[in-house]
């Protein structure tokens, strides 16, 4: 019996893989830029609009003068901070690991056993990235050099992820 925890361990690695940090990729740093200036010139609008809205009130020239120049002050100010925080952060994002697809049930089987063309029942042949439930299950390979004589064959999974592959005689095969 071969022990298949190796495998099940690789499938379980592949779905759900290791993360790690990366920086951002240029166009998502400009992305973020550009969303800055977009807040940027929204509270401008805002703040000089209010600002106008303000002066008419009060009348006052000097009030205008001061306040525009206060409001503009501000937003550079604003903006610096902006562009600092941008600068000085290195923003980096989770992404998942490469992690290579390990084979299906059956070609772990037919590369551990050294057999060819196994058939088993749907329970197993459907067993892509788990072992089938712990059994016994008769199935086919092809044997030959042609490949095309059949031979029955006995694959056994048990609880511990152990996997037997045995000849009609209860051999155990390679």
């Amino acid at each position: 019996m071969k022990d298949f925890t190796k495998w099940a361990e690789a499938w379980n690695t592949y779905i759900h893989p290791p993360t790690k940090q990366v920086p951002w990729t240029a166009a998502e740093l400009s992305a973020g830029v550009h969303s800055a200036w977009v807040i940027i010139a929204i509270m401008c609008i805002f703040t000089l609009a209010a600002v106008i809205f303000h002066c008419l009130e009060e009348r006052s020239t000097l009030f205008c003068v001061l306040s525009g120049v206060f409001t503009g002050l501000c937003i550079f100010i604003v903006f610096l901070g902006t562009v600092a925080v941008l600068m000085l952060t290195r923003p980096t994002k989770t992404v998942d690991e490469n992690v290579p697809r390990p084979a299906s049930f059956t070609v772990q089987v037919e590369k551990e056993f050294d057999v060819r063309n196994l058939s088993c029942p749907p329970t197993v042949m459907s067993a892509k990235n788990a072992l089938p439930d712990a059994g016994a299950y008769q199935c086919i390979i092809t044997n030959g050099k042609d490949e095309s004589t059949l031979k029955d064959v006995r694959l056994v999974v048990t609880a511990d992820n152990k996997v037997g592959l045995y000849d009609n005689q209860g051999k155990e095969m390679k």
